[in-house]
């Protein structure tokens, strides 16, 4: 038990750190793809270009360090974190502090600057490399055997999002079977964490990007304030329940979940689509996958 946990479902189990707004990429299923509401990208479909304060990303730390809080620490949100310069530093500190970290990226930068993946590779606990670019099943095992020779000793786990896209707020794809309105029913659990974005803005899950809910802001209020607010507390306890998602604009149309809760239909579809690959398909234009 520690000051940041009361029991197993209330206990923080992940923090994200967003530490700049901008990414390299503009993938048509990402969030990020058609905002221009000013946080990822302008009116005008310009990339926004800002980063969280040195002070603020040390301050964060430090707050749960002092709260016990040795789970995991994200570096990355919508956007690329192996574009700050600044990212092996914070890195280094949380891990003083006793803290895992996970970093989710597009290998992009990886691939080209050898110093930084030396100097990550070890330091971060698990790497989670997003698949974009193959086009068979072929090529998706040569990605993964080429990341596996690049970074050894750290963890390393793939995100296959041609194969596993799924509906985000803003973004373009939203799959044929995800418009089936019992998997709204379904209680939501991803509420096991903070996420904060670049500019200190606090959202309920990893897919709330806009900040939906209105929790506060990590620069001027403390993280522990934001995590056992009676507003976020209410709010995770409620989308516990079936049919909960419904109460909530911003998750009525959410049909991200675990896969431990997929039907049987939806685990099919998964495997389909992969099978599909084997054989040279593409699952995004066959019809109903």
């Amino acid at each position: 038990m520690t000051k940041f946990s009361l029991n197993d479902y209330v206990e923080c189990k992940r923090v994200a750190i967003e530490l700049l707004s901008l990414c390299n990429r503009d993938c048509s299923f990402c969030q990020r793809f058609n905002d221009r509401s000013g946080v990822r990208k302008d009116r005008n479909g310009k990339s926004i270009l800002d980063k969280m304060p040195t002070k603020h990303v040390y301050s964060i730390i430090d707050q749960l360090a002092a709260l016990g809080f040795k789970r995991t620490v994200l570096f990355h949100g919508f956007s690329e974190p192996t574009l700050d310069s600044r990212l092996p530093e914070f890195v280094t500190y949380a891990k003083e502090k006793g803290m895992k970290v996970r970093i989710t990226t597009n290998g992009d930068v990886l691939r080209v600057n050898n110093r930084l993946c030396s100097q990550l590779d070890g330091l971060v606990d698990v790497f989670k490399i997003s698949l974009y670019d193959y086009t068979t099943h072929k090529e998706k095992v040569e990605s993964k055997k080429y990341w596996q020779t690049r970074i050894t000793k750290s963890r390393i786990t793939f995100g296959n999002a041609v194969e596993d896209h799924y509906h985000r707020d803003q973004s373009k794809l939203l799959p044929s079977e995800l418009s089936n309105q019992t998997q709204a029913e379904l209680p939501c659990l991803r509420t096991h964490g903070l996420y904060i974005r670049y500019d200190g803005e606090v959202g309920l899950c990893c897919l709330d990007d806009h900040r939906s809910f209105n929790l506060g802001n990590a620069f001027e209020t403390t993280v522990e304030e934001i995590w056992w607010s009676d507003r976020r507390i209410q709010i995770a306890n409620s989308l516990k329940e079936s049919g909960s998602r419904n109460k909530y604009n911003a998750c009525a149309n959410c049909y991200y979940m675990p896969e431990k809760n997929f039907s049987f239909r939806e685990k099919t579809i998964k495997r389909t689509r992969r099978l599909l690959f084997r054989f040279g398909l593409n699952p995004i234009t066959e019809k109903g996958l």
